[in-house]
Protein backbone atom coordinates (compact mmCIF):
# COMPACT_ATOMS: atom_id res chain seq x y z
CA UNK A 1 0.00 0.00 0.00
CA UNK A 2 1.39 3.51 -0.86
CA UNK A 3 1.44 6.52 1.42
CA UNK A 4 0.87 9.95 0.63
CA UNK A 5 2.42 12.23 3.29
CA UNK A 6 0.06 14.81 4.44
CA UNK A 7 2.65 17.69 4.14
CA UNK A 8 3.42 17.62 0.03
CA UNK A 9 -0.64 17.49 -0.56
CA UNK A 10 -1.11 21.08 1.99
CA UNK A 11 1.67 22.58 0.99
CA UNK A 12 0.92 22.05 -2.81
CA UNK A 13 -2.66 23.00 -2.66
CA UNK A 14 -1.80 26.56 -0.51
CA UNK A 15 0.73 27.34 -2.98
CA UNK A 16 -1.75 26.85 -5.84
CA UNK A 17 -3.83 29.04 -4.17
CA UNK A 18 -1.30 31.86 -3.29
CA UNK A 19 1.06 32.44 -6.20
CA UNK A 20 -1.65 32.17 -8.72
CA UNK A 21 -5.54 33.90 -9.83
CA UNK A 22 -8.41 33.86 -11.90
CA UNK A 23 -9.78 37.44 -11.63
CA UNK A 24 -12.24 36.56 -9.41
CA UNK A 25 -13.92 35.93 -5.42
CA UNK A 26 -11.27 33.43 -3.70
CA UNK A 27 -12.80 33.11 -0.06
CA UNK A 28 -9.65 30.32 0.45
CA UNK A 29 -6.59 33.00 -0.13
CA UNK A 30 -8.69 35.09 1.68
CA UNK A 31 -8.13 33.05 4.62
CA UNK A 32 -4.76 32.50 3.80
CA UNK A 33 -3.90 35.52 4.22
CA UNK A 34 -5.63 36.21 7.22
CA UNK A 35 -3.50 33.58 9.15
CA UNK A 36 -0.50 35.08 7.68
CA UNK A 37 -1.76 38.55 8.93
CA UNK A 38 -2.27 37.59 12.45
CA UNK A 39 0.95 35.55 12.48
CA UNK A 40 3.26 38.09 11.11
CA UNK A 41 4.02 36.67 7.73
CA UNK A 42 3.93 38.58 4.46
CA UNK A 43 1.59 36.99 1.48
CA UNK A 44 3.12 34.26 -0.39
CA UNK A 45 5.34 31.49 -0.02
CA UNK A 46 6.08 32.03 3.55
CA UNK A 47 2.25 32.27 4.62
CA UNK A 48 1.89 28.80 2.83
CA UNK A 49 4.56 26.95 5.08
CA UNK A 50 2.56 28.68 8.16
CA UNK A 51 -0.60 27.18 6.63
CA UNK A 52 1.03 23.72 6.49
CA UNK A 53 2.37 23.93 10.43
CA UNK A 54 -1.39 24.76 11.04
CA UNK A 55 -2.43 21.36 9.58
CA UNK A 56 0.31 19.80 10.91
CA UNK A 57 -0.62 20.55 14.42
CA UNK A 58 -4.43 20.10 13.62
CA UNK A 59 -3.49 16.04 13.11
CA UNK A 60 -3.78 16.02 17.06
CA UNK A 61 -7.44 16.96 16.53
CA UNK A 62 -10.07 13.99 17.83
CA UNK A 63 -12.60 13.70 13.92
CA UNK A 64 -13.96 10.64 14.62
CA UNK A 65 -13.17 7.91 11.53
CA UNK A 66 -16.11 6.30 9.17
CA UNK A 67 -15.93 3.18 7.41
CA UNK A 68 -17.92 2.73 4.35
CA UNK A 69 -20.32 0.19 4.67
CA UNK A 70 -20.82 0.85 0.65
CA UNK A 71 -17.30 0.62 -0.21
CA UNK A 72 -16.80 -2.71 1.69
CA UNK A 73 -19.00 -4.19 -0.20
CA UNK A 74 -17.14 -3.24 -3.70
CA UNK A 75 -13.68 -4.25 -2.67
CA UNK A 76 -14.84 -7.27 -1.61
CA UNK A 77 -16.42 -7.91 -4.63
CA UNK A 78 -13.52 -6.91 -6.88
CA UNK A 79 -10.84 -8.84 -4.97
CA UNK A 80 -12.97 -12.14 -5.25
CA UNK A 81 -13.23 -11.40 -8.85
CA UNK A 82 -9.62 -10.87 -9.50
CA UNK A 83 -8.89 -13.55 -7.24
CA UNK A 84 -11.16 -16.04 -9.41
CA UNK A 85 -9.60 -14.43 -12.57
CA UNK A 86 -5.93 -15.22 -11.37
CA UNK A 87 -7.17 -18.86 -11.26
CA UNK A 88 -8.47 -18.90 -14.11
CA UNK A 89 -5.33 -17.48 -16.08
CA UNK A 90 -7.35 -14.50 -17.78
CA UNK A 91 -5.05 -12.01 -15.56
CA UNK A 92 -1.67 -12.47 -15.15
CA UNK A 93 1.46 -10.25 -13.70
CA UNK A 94 4.66 -10.39 -16.32
CA UNK A 95 7.37 -7.58 -17.83
CA UNK A 96 6.32 -7.09 -21.75
CA UNK A 97 8.63 -6.87 -24.24
CA UNK A 98 8.00 -4.62 -26.92
CA UNK A 99 10.56 -5.69 -29.46
CA UNK A 100 9.14 -8.72 -29.56
CA UNK A 101 5.45 -8.04 -28.48
CA UNK A 102 5.56 -10.69 -25.56
CA UNK A 103 4.59 -10.69 -22.30
CA UNK A 104 7.18 -12.61 -20.39
CA UNK A 105 5.62 -14.41 -17.45
CA UNK A 106 8.38 -17.02 -16.90
CA UNK A 107 11.29 -15.11 -15.60
CA UNK A 108 9.43 -12.38 -14.78
CA UNK A 109 11.38 -10.72 -11.17
CA UNK A 110 9.27 -8.61 -8.99
CA UNK A 111 12.68 -7.36 -6.88
CA UNK A 112 11.40 -3.99 -8.39
CA UNK A 113 8.20 -3.89 -6.60
CA UNK A 114 10.14 -5.02 -3.54
CA UNK A 115 8.85 -8.67 -3.80
CA UNK A 116 11.89 -11.51 -2.71
CA UNK A 117 9.86 -13.99 -4.89
CA UNK A 118 11.04 -13.50 -8.52
CA UNK A 119 7.33 -14.87 -10.03
CA UNK A 120 4.56 -13.08 -11.22
CA UNK A 121 1.87 -14.95 -8.95
CA UNK A 122 3.88 -13.49 -5.29
CA UNK A 123 3.55 -9.91 -6.80
CA UNK A 124 0.16 -9.86 -7.51
CA UNK A 125 -0.93 -12.35 -4.89
CA UNK A 126 0.75 -9.66 -2.80
CA UNK A 127 -1.73 -6.85 -4.30
CA UNK A 128 -4.87 -8.85 -4.32
CA UNK A 129 -3.68 -9.82 -0.63
CA UNK A 130 -3.88 -5.99 0.46
CA UNK A 131 -6.67 -5.39 -1.83
CA UNK A 132 -8.37 -8.11 0.39
CA UNK A 133 -7.15 -7.49 3.70
CA UNK A 134 -7.66 -3.50 3.12
CA UNK A 135 -9.43 -3.39 6.75
CA UNK A 136 -6.42 -4.12 8.46
CA UNK A 137 -5.16 -0.43 7.28
CA UNK A 138 -7.79 1.15 9.32
CA UNK A 139 -9.70 -1.05 11.71
CA UNK A 140 -7.71 0.06 14.73
CA UNK A 141 -8.13 3.61 13.73
CA UNK A 142 -11.03 5.89 15.96
CA UNK A 143 -9.62 9.14 14.59
CA UNK A 144 -8.62 10.49 11.34
CA UNK A 145 -5.67 11.30 10.47
CA UNK A 146 -5.31 12.78 7.56
CA UNK A 147 -2.38 10.41 6.24
CA UNK A 148 -3.78 8.09 3.34
CA UNK A 149 -2.78 5.34 1.68
CA UNK A 150 -3.52 3.57 -2.30
CA UNK A 151 -4.22 0.30 -2.51
CA UNK A 152 -3.18 -0.96 -5.86
CA UNK A 153 -3.36 -4.02 -8.71
CA UNK A 154 -1.44 -4.52 -11.80
CA UNK A 155 -1.81 -6.86 -13.98
CA UNK A 156 -1.99 -7.88 -17.74
CA UNK A 157 -5.08 -9.38 -20.14
CA UNK A 158 -4.78 -10.64 -23.81
CA UNK A 159 -6.65 -8.59 -26.07
CA UNK A 160 -9.13 -11.31 -26.91
CA UNK A 161 -9.79 -11.81 -23.30
CA UNK A 162 -10.77 -7.96 -22.13
CA UNK A 163 -14.07 -7.91 -23.65
CA UNK A 164 -14.87 -11.01 -21.06
CA UNK A 165 -13.20 -9.45 -18.02
CA UNK A 166 -14.99 -5.73 -18.84
CA UNK A 167 -18.18 -7.87 -18.79
CA UNK A 168 -17.20 -9.39 -15.46
CA UNK A 169 -16.94 -5.88 -13.93
CA UNK A 170 -19.73 -4.79 -14.88
CA UNK A 171 -22.16 -7.29 -13.36
CA UNK A 172 -20.50 -6.46 -9.94
CA UNK A 173 -21.41 -2.69 -10.31
CA UNK A 174 -18.24 -1.56 -12.04
CA UNK A 175 -20.05 0.13 -15.06
CA UNK A 176 -18.53 2.88 -17.89
CA UNK A 177 -15.49 1.13 -18.51
CA UNK A 178 -14.57 0.95 -21.66
CA UNK A 179 -11.28 0.33 -24.04
CA UNK A 180 -8.74 2.93 -25.39
CA UNK A 181 -8.36 3.01 -29.35
CA UNK A 182 -5.42 0.27 -30.14
CA UNK A 183 -3.50 3.25 -31.81
CA UNK A 184 -3.76 5.51 -28.70
CA UNK A 185 -0.66 6.22 -27.36
CA UNK A 186 -1.83 6.86 -23.40
CA UNK A 187 -3.07 5.25 -20.62
CA UNK A 188 -6.87 5.66 -20.34
CA UNK A 189 -8.29 6.85 -16.56
CA UNK A 190 -11.42 5.86 -15.30
CA UNK A 191 -13.54 6.32 -12.35
CA UNK A 192 -16.17 3.76 -11.37
CA UNK A 193 -17.63 3.31 -8.02
CA UNK A 194 -14.81 5.13 -6.30
CA UNK A 195 -12.04 3.35 -8.33
CA UNK A 196 -9.89 4.21 -11.11
CA UNK A 197 -9.13 2.03 -13.49
CA UNK A 198 -5.87 2.58 -15.53
CA UNK A 199 -5.95 0.93 -19.07
CA UNK A 200 -3.28 1.18 -22.01
CA UNK A 201 -3.06 -0.80 -24.89
CA UNK A 202 -0.03 -3.08 -25.89
CA UNK A 203 0.45 -5.45 -29.03
CA UNK A 204 -1.68 -8.18 -27.36
CA UNK A 205 -2.48 -7.36 -24.61
CA UNK A 206 -3.87 -4.72 -22.26
CA UNK A 207 -2.15 -3.71 -19.02
CA UNK A 208 -4.56 -2.67 -16.37
CA UNK A 209 -3.85 -0.85 -13.23
CA UNK A 210 -6.60 -0.43 -10.06
CA UNK A 211 -6.08 2.19 -7.10
CA UNK A 212 -8.40 2.85 -4.41
CA UNK A 213 -7.43 5.79 -2.28
CA UNK A 214 -8.01 5.01 1.77
CA UNK A 215 -9.86 8.12 1.86
CA UNK A 216 -12.81 6.02 -0.19
CA UNK A 217 -13.54 3.68 2.51
CA UNK A 218 -12.28 5.38 5.87
CA UNK A 219 -13.29 8.99 6.11
CA UNK A 220 -14.48 11.62 9.16
CA UNK A 221 -17.81 10.89 10.31
CA UNK A 222 -18.78 14.69 9.92
CA UNK A 223 -18.81 14.38 5.71
CA UNK A 224 -20.12 11.04 5.40
CA UNK A 225 -23.24 12.43 4.10
CA UNK A 226 -21.46 13.74 1.26
CA UNK A 227 -19.40 11.20 0.16
CA UNK A 228 -21.62 7.86 0.74
CA UNK A 229 -24.88 9.95 -0.83
CA UNK A 230 -23.72 12.67 -3.79
CA UNK A 231 -19.95 11.69 -4.66
CA UNK A 232 -20.97 7.93 -5.04
CA UNK A 233 -19.81 6.97 -8.20
CA UNK A 234 -17.93 8.81 -11.15
CA UNK A 235 -14.83 10.09 -9.22
CA UNK A 236 -12.87 9.24 -6.84
CA UNK A 237 -11.59 10.91 -3.50
CA UNK A 238 -8.41 11.90 -4.23
CA UNK A 239 -7.31 13.89 -0.34
CA UNK A 240 -8.83 14.39 2.70
CA UNK A 241 -7.38 17.31 5.17
CA UNK A 242 -8.94 17.46 8.31
CA UNK A 243 -7.65 19.62 11.91
CA UNK A 244 -6.45 22.80 10.37
CA UNK A 245 -7.51 26.13 9.71
CA UNK A 246 -9.89 24.63 7.14
CA UNK A 247 -10.92 20.96 5.95
CA UNK A 248 -10.36 20.08 2.47
CA UNK A 249 -11.63 17.47 0.04
CA UNK A 250 -10.81 16.91 -3.45
CA UNK A 251 -12.09 14.98 -6.21
CA UNK A 252 -11.41 13.55 -9.41
CA UNK A 253 -13.17 12.68 -12.40
CA UNK A 254 -12.26 10.13 -14.86
CA UNK A 255 -8.86 11.06 -17.39
CA UNK A 256 -8.74 10.53 -21.29
CA UNK A 257 -11.67 8.69 -21.11
CA UNK A 258 -12.23 6.86 -24.49
CA UNK A 259 -15.42 9.10 -25.90
CA UNK A 260 -15.10 11.87 -23.80
CA UNK A 261 -12.18 15.18 -23.95
CA UNK A 262 -12.84 16.83 -20.53
CA UNK A 263 -11.37 15.87 -17.27
CA UNK A 264 -13.12 17.55 -14.05
CA UNK A 265 -11.29 18.13 -10.46
CA UNK A 266 -13.69 19.50 -7.73
CA UNK A 267 -12.33 20.90 -4.68
CA UNK A 268 -14.19 21.80 -1.42
CA UNK A 269 -13.21 24.05 1.63
CA UNK A 270 -14.46 23.99 5.04
CA UNK A 271 -14.41 26.62 8.01
CA UNK A 272 -15.67 25.81 11.38
CA UNK A 273 -17.73 22.88 9.69
CA UNK A 274 -19.20 25.14 6.59
CA UNK A 275 -18.33 25.26 3.07
CA UNK A 276 -16.00 28.10 2.56
CA UNK A 277 -15.57 27.60 -1.07
CA UNK A 278 -15.77 24.94 -3.86
CA UNK A 279 -14.23 24.55 -7.80
CA UNK A 280 -14.85 22.65 -10.34
CA UNK A 281 -12.31 22.89 -12.93
CA UNK A 282 -12.76 21.42 -16.32
CA UNK A 283 -10.24 20.61 -18.87
CA UNK A 284 -9.77 19.36 -22.54
CA UNK A 285 -7.47 16.61 -23.23
CA UNK A 286 -7.02 18.07 -26.67
CA UNK A 287 -8.17 20.92 -28.48
CA UNK A 288 -8.54 18.50 -32.05
CA UNK A 289 -11.58 16.72 -30.05
CA UNK A 290 -15.06 17.83 -29.21
CA UNK A 291 -17.71 16.14 -26.88
CA UNK A 292 -19.88 16.43 -23.60
CA UNK A 293 -18.35 18.25 -20.51
CA UNK A 294 -19.84 15.30 -18.62
CA UNK A 295 -20.88 11.33 -18.69
CA UNK A 296 -24.17 10.53 -16.84
CA UNK A 297 -22.58 9.51 -13.97
CA UNK A 298 -20.67 12.49 -13.76
CA UNK A 299 -23.64 14.63 -14.39
CA UNK A 300 -25.38 12.78 -11.31
CA UNK A 301 -22.63 13.02 -9.43
CA UNK A 302 -22.12 16.69 -9.62
CA UNK A 303 -25.41 17.39 -9.28
CA UNK A 304 -25.62 15.63 -6.04
CA UNK A 305 -22.70 17.67 -5.17
CA UNK A 306 -23.91 21.05 -6.45
CA UNK A 307 -27.53 20.57 -4.54
CA UNK A 308 -25.59 19.58 -1.01
CA UNK A 309 -23.65 23.20 -1.21
CA UNK A 310 -26.07 24.88 -1.95
CA UNK A 311 -29.23 23.39 -0.93
CA UNK A 312 -30.66 23.92 -4.70
CA UNK A 313 -31.55 20.31 -5.72
CA UNK A 314 -33.37 21.50 -8.86
CA UNK A 315 -31.54 24.52 -9.51
CA UNK A 316 -27.91 22.23 -9.32
CA UNK A 317 -29.55 19.48 -11.66
CA UNK A 318 -30.42 22.82 -14.74
CA UNK A 319 -26.96 24.80 -13.95
CA UNK A 320 -24.97 21.02 -14.82
CA UNK A 321 -27.16 20.71 -17.97
CA UNK A 322 -27.21 23.91 -19.14
CA UNK A 323 -23.56 24.55 -18.37
CA UNK A 324 -22.10 24.51 -21.99
CA UNK A 325 -24.21 26.60 -23.07
CA UNK A 326 -23.91 29.15 -20.34
CA UNK A 327 -21.89 32.03 -21.45
CA UNK A 328 -22.73 33.73 -18.37
CA UNK A 329 -19.61 35.05 -15.60
CA UNK A 330 -21.60 34.56 -12.24
CA UNK A 331 -25.17 34.06 -11.29
CA UNK A 332 -26.71 32.53 -8.08
CA UNK A 333 -27.44 29.33 -7.10
CA UNK A 334 -29.74 28.67 -4.05
CA UNK A 335 -27.68 29.94 -0.87
CA UNK A 336 -24.97 30.48 -2.60
CA UNK A 337 -22.95 32.98 -5.62
CA UNK A 338 -21.43 30.91 -8.49
CA UNK A 339 -18.03 32.33 -10.86
CA UNK A 340 -17.11 31.24 -13.95
CA UNK A 341 -13.75 32.09 -15.58
CA UNK A 342 -12.42 30.69 -18.94
CA UNK A 343 -9.16 30.41 -20.32
CA UNK A 344 -9.58 30.48 -24.50
CA UNK A 345 -5.85 29.38 -25.01
CA UNK A 346 -5.98 26.26 -22.83
CA UNK A 347 -9.62 25.82 -22.98
CA UNK A 348 -9.75 25.36 -18.80
CA UNK A 349 -13.12 26.46 -17.12
CA UNK A 350 -13.30 27.22 -13.59
CA UNK A 351 -16.56 27.38 -11.65
CA UNK A 352 -16.57 28.60 -8.00
CA UNK A 353 -18.94 28.57 -5.70
CA UNK A 354 -18.86 30.46 -2.20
Amino acid sequence: MKAITKKVWILVMCLVFLLTGCGMPDAVADELKEVSRQTGFADGEESARRFVKAYEAGEKCMVKVKQSETMAGRLDALAAFLEKKLADGIVCAGDYNADTEELDTEEWDGEEYGIDQGNNISYLMTDLENLKNWRDDVSGSKVFSGTSSVLEARFYIEQGKMPGFLQGLEEIGFQGISLPPEEYQFNAYMVSQGVGFSIAYVPGYYHVSLSVSSDEFAYPEKYADLLENHMKNAFSTEKIMCGGDLDYIAFQSSTDQPGYNYSKDAELYFKEGKVLQMNLEIWPYSSERGGEFFTEQEKRDLCGLFAWVTGDERGAESFIEGLEECNDKEGTLGSRKWYRSKSKEEGRELIRIQ
